[in-house]
């Protein structure tokens, strides 16, 4: 990375208009969205999902990087429900950091809104 500086951490509350809004305003631009475990539990995938919608309609250029380690079936019906709004991509696992390589219970993917 070029300039660590440009690195930014706020609140995000899943479908939280507040927070999507201070995003939006505060920052007309990002380059990535990383998702990292958010497929723990089924209850907030909903609110997952428009979030991620919004943020890709607003962001057009931002790259949305997404990973979860695989422990339950519903997370395949979530990555399912995702295919009818996103393009995903498996990440080729030589991109992948060598701690995190081998360890095929890991799930990268990127995804582009359709």
């Amino acid at each position: 990375m070029e300039n660590k500086n440009n690195i930014k951490l706020v609140p995000l509350e899943w479908n939280n208009s507040e927070h999507i809004n201070n995003i939006f305003n505060n920052y007309p631009e990002l380059d990535y969205i990383i998702l990292s475990e958010c497929l723990y539990e089924e209850a907030p995938f909903d609110k997952l999902l428009l979030t991620l919608i919004k943020f890709a309609k607003f962001y057009k250029k931002c790259k949305i990087l997404f990973c979860y380690k695989k422990r339950y079936i519903f997370q395949d019906e979530c990555i399912e429900k995702m295919k009818n709004y996103f393009n995903i991509e498996n990440i080729d696992r030589n991109e992948i950091y060598q701690d995190y390589r081998d360890k095929y219970n890991y799930q990268f993917f990127k995804i582009y809104l359709k």
